[in-house]
């Protein structure tokens, strides 16, 4: 392994986590500002209440691909993603067969990867380091590392979402779910160490949802369908 592998993967992904992708879109449509408009956050849920469905879910959709691409592909070009018999990161996290899979440095690298991501969207030098709030990147971070925990966290998402029709207490909820899902799912140590980097995750997506969980303490949080 190249020795300055580690630091370009780190520098790569986080300054992919750091392209703008809704403030892009939303200049593309009509030089809208989203950090002016709706929440005044560059995310996809705002980008979806400005611009509509279509150029929120490209947002979504382009986000999600920042942490993926980053904990995924980029970290196996660089030669620092473990590999399964599937040739994807993700089988060597979930170990093969359900033998326990090997702690080691390339079970790293991909989680430190989609930790820069994840970085660099919610301090985005783009935006003077104000940024979003990291969902969706986390999610695709997620999707690249552990897609069965992914997968449980996203129908987490859908659940709280659908029964509170509050979006950032889905979000919430998700980011919660996936470390747990992690433990309960994957093969130990790789699942330790993956649930570790998937609850500093949490923290930091909370941290910045700080807003939205005073909201939420005053029941004052908005909800999907209903006017401001």
């Amino acid at each position: 392994m190249n020795a300055a592998a580690p630091a370009a993967l780190v520098l790569l992904a986080f300054l992919a986590g750091s392209i703008p992708c809704g403030t892009i879109l939303a200049r593309v449509h009509g030089g809208v500002d989203l950090r002016s408009q709706g929440s005044g956050n560059p995310g996809a849920t705002n980008a979806l209440r400005v611009m509509g469905p279509a150029w929120g879910i490209a947002t979504l959709l382009l986000d999600v691909g920042k942490g993926w691409l980053a904990a995924g592909p980029l970290s196996t070009w660089l030669g620092l993603g473990p590999t399964g018999g599937d040739g994807t990161a993700a089988a060597a996290f979930a170990g093969a067969a359900g033998a326990p899979a090997p702690a080691s440095p390339a079970h790293v690298w991909p989680l430190a990867a989609g930790l820069a991501a994840v970085c660099g969207h919610v301090f985005s030098p783009w935006l003077r380091f104000r940024g979003g709030k990291g969902v969706a990147t986390a999610v695709g971070a997620f999707l690249a590392i552990a897609p069965l925990a992914a997968a449980v966290a996203i129908a987490v998402f859908a659940a709280i979402a659908g029964f509170s029709r509050i979006v950032s207490l889905a979000s919430l909820g998700m980011v919660v779910a996936f470390p747990l899902a992690v433990l309960f799912l994957g093969s130990r140590p790789a699942a330790g160490t993956t649930a570790v980097w998937g609850a500093l995750l949490a923290v930091l997506i909370a941290w910045r949802h700080r807003p939205n969980l005073a909201r939420l303490a005053q029941g004052s949080e908005h909800r999907w369908g209903r006017k401001r």
